[in-house]
């Protein structure tokens, strides 16, 4: 029941074609052995190979030893390979070698379907794109190709690599008709041009190639030169840096100290734009700065001489908490390049106890301290005495100057009228100043006046403390607005939940 035949061997199925110059035939067990090599043919690929077996009874070939497969789509090396010739399914048991144009595939275990152009590679997977022009490097635990819906899968500690950036994740996948990558798992991005400075993290995130738009999902980190964002959800273009964030969202900017929070975020190089409850904190030396609005827009200027600055806008129901200071305006404009505020449309603002309101605010601010204050149009300044007692300022404006912040001296100017409470030495109130006069400088200690100088003649009235209605001593426009004024807890509650930075750092 055996057979040996001798030179241009031809043995034909239903499925292939086998020539050989020497084959050992078992008809009982239909195993031929080709211990001089052979030659392959089916509708789909030619293999070739030093050594072989074929069990006829299961319709498969084991070869060995410089095995070849040339297909439409490749080129294959291996030392031992299996090929079923009824399915068209190649296995692989050895180290093996794919080659297509460009494209070099390693693997050391898996299989390859060249009827439904299939393919799974495991242990040792490796994907390379040789072209100059469009280098790429990908490994995993297993790549998976599903050649007629032309995706890529790599699947368990996936790295993929190009000229600009390097990506792991627990899974890649790679759509060649619409030229995206889609990263599952823990995902992590590092840009190969500047390592040490643009990274960016997520549980989920894809990328088109052919558009550059990224998108990441469940706790993503950007990590980039002097700038950190932490957000649940972000759409990010690698070419033109357009972000849009959503979701619980912070932005740290580590060479102004500046962060933003917020529910929706737009940011490119240039500007961020925050809404859905944007808050600004922003730590100095001294006390940090807080600012909460329905929308916060801040934008980097660059002079003509190169100079760098920060301006920032916020609008519509703005409340800025720093220190001792306190805010409450309709908008609010900060120019960095010299570093003043301006609070708009009706404000409000409180320094200690002390309420300032005036139609413009403007502080100057010095080594992150207010500097100066000033009140443009219906300026009107007011403090409290024992809940019922107003010492009042009023001028068209006026120009306050702070020491350490805290109140030094107050430059009233034209149409000036001041009531103030005097006390003793025992800090007893022996009665109350009614002082009308054009232009006056008033000078304060311990957030008190101290004395008045008078630039143009006063009048002025003494009153003792027991014989004056001190209702007729409210001056027009009086209003006490301190149940208006920002409360901490305001800018807790905006501040957003952000357990994972401490993690991702």
């Amino acid at each position: 029941k055996t057979a040996k035949l001798r030179s241009n061997v031809k043995l034909v199925d239903s499925t292939m074609r086998l020539y050989a110059q020497l084959l050992n035939y078992n008809a009982n067990t239909q195993i031929s052995i080709f211990p001089k090599g052979s030659i392959i043919q089916s509708d789909t690929a030619t293999l070739t190979s030093k050594k072989g077996l074929y069990f006829g009874k299961r319709s498969l070939a084991v070869f060995s030893k410089n095995v070849i497969v040339y297909n439409q789509n490749f080129r294959l090396t291996a030392d031992s390979l299996s090929y079923n010739t009824k399915t068209d399914i190649s296995y692989f048991h050895s180290p093996t070698h794919v080659y297509h144009d460009s494209i070099y595939i390693y693997c050391e275990d898996g299989y390859y379907d060249s009827k439904n152009d299939r393919a799974l590679l495991v242990k040792n997977t490796r994907f390379e794109n040789r072209d100059p022009a469009n280098r790429e490097l990908a490994t995993g635990d297993t790549i998976y190709y599903e050649g007629k819906l032309k995706q890529y899968f790599l699947i368990g500690q996936a790295m993929y690599e190009n000229d600009q950036r390097r990506v792991w994740a627990d899974t890649i996948l790679y759509n060649d008709r619409s030229k995206e990558y889609t990263f599952k798992g823990k995902t992590r991005f590092e840009d190969l041009e500047n390592v040490s400075s643009n990274q960016m993290r997520a549980n989920y995130s894809s990328f088109n190639q052919t558009t550059k738009e990224m998108s990441l999902s469940g706790d993503v980190v950007l990590i980039q030169t002097d700038f950190q964002l932490y957000t649940d959800s972000l759409l990010y273009n690698t070419q033109s840096t357009h972000a849009i964030a959503k979701g619980s969202t912070v932005v740290v900017d580590s060479a102004t100290n500046i962060s933003i929070h917020c529910n929706h975020l737009i940011k490119n190089d240039s500007f961020t734009l925050a809404t859905k409850n944007p808050m600004i904190q922003w730590n100095g030396d001294q006390d940090t700065l807080w600012i909460v609005a329905d929308t916060i827009f801040s934008q980097s200027r660059t002079d003509s001489i190169g100079n760098e600055s920060r301006n920032i806008i916020a609008y519509h129901h703005v409340e800025v908490w720093k220190g001792n200071i306190k805010v409450r305006c309709d908008s609010l404009y900060y120019d960095g390049k010299d570093s003043s505020f301006y609070f708009y449309n009706t404000p409000i603002m409180w320094v200690d106890s002390i309420q300032f309101t005036a139609q413009l605010l403007r502080i100057k601010m010095k080594n992150g301290r207010i500097d100066s204050l000033f009140l443009d149009t219906d300026a009107f300044v007011v403090s409290s005495s024992l809940g019922h007692y107003y010492n009042q300022i009023k001028g068209d404006s006026i120009q306050t100057l702070f020491n350490e912040s805290k109140l030094d001296r107050m430059h009233v100017t034209r149409n000036g009228e001041t009531v103030y409470y005097v006390l003793d030495e025992k800090n007893q109130y022996i009665g109350v100043n009614d002082i009308d006069c054009t232009d006056m400088t008033l000078f304060f200690s311990d957030k008190s006046i101290r004395s008045i100088r008078f630039e143009n003649k006063p009048t002025a009235v003494m009153y003792p403390l027991r014989q004056v209605d001190h209702t007729t001593l409210i001056l027009d426009g009086f209003q006490w607005l301190i149940d208006s004024m920002p409360i901490y807890s305001t800018f807790l509650i905006r501040k957003n939940p952000i357990s994972f930075i401490e993690s991702s750092q």
